[in-house]
């Protein structure tokens, strides 16, 4: 039984959360820093093979009226890389306020969102992963 990964998507980091093999737990995972396409398709590549991953879920942020960003059309691409490398099922997420729940978050357990942002994209790929599991039961 393989396990479903959650990707909050940057430019240059990429947030990460994983299930538990019963789909029921999402764990948080180090967020990957890449340069270049290459490092980050094999980064992604061990994930996926390490974690026996079956199903990909990927934010999508839109605008607060739902409308396309740029950054959803750089998601939209990515989905497509994922789709051909991995040979996976790669659903999209509207992760509109996960950012800022990730903030919110961070400051109750004490800590200042600024300069967290490896930490903010992991908490918004659990976040994403979490909805997702509890909206598949």
């Amino acid at each position: 039984m393989g396990r479903i990964l959650a990707i909050d998507f940057g430019k240059r980091h990429i947030g990460l959360a994983v299930s538990d093999e019963t789909k029921m737990i999402a764990i948080g995972l180090n967020t990957i820093h890449y340069t270049n396409k290459k490092e980050m398709v094999q980064k992604l590549r061990n994930i996926i093979k390490e974690k026996e991953v079956e199903k990909i879920v990927l934010g999508y942020p839109l605008s607060m009226l739902g409308n396309i960003t740029q950054i959803g059309l750089d998601v939209l691409d990515f989905k497509k890389l994922l789709e051909t490398e991995f040979a996976l099922s790669v659903e999209l997420l509207d992760e509109r306020f996960t950012t800022e729940m990730s903030k919110g978050i961070l400051r109750e357990m004490g800590k200042k969102p600024i300069h967290r942002k490896s930490v903010i994209d992991k908490i918004s790929a659990m976040i994403m992963l979490e909805d997702y599991l509890r909206n598949q039961k």
